[in-house]
């Protein structure tokens, strides 16, 4: 379970950086994350069943949009 929060905290930050980052760059790591959010959604259905993970990936997406500055 500590694992799991750990894995959380990292996928739920926002990409660090300075102004040397390519906006391609910061995407791209946005884009990992939200894949790795949902495969984690995909992962965990049979715990919390089809609601909970369309609630999941609902979240994994205003996370993905947030971190692209959306």
């Amino acid at each position: 379970m500590v694992l799991v929060g750990k894995v959380r905290t990292v996928l739920l930050s926002r990409p660090s950086g300075g102004a040397g980052r390519a906006a391609g760059d910061i995407l791209s790591e946005c884009f990992a994350r939200y894949e790795a959010q949902i495969e984690m959604c995909n992962a965990i259905v049979h715990i919390g069943g089809a609601r909970a993970v369309a609630l999941r990936k609902q979240r994994a997406f205003k996370i993905y949009q947030e971190c692209r500055g959306y």
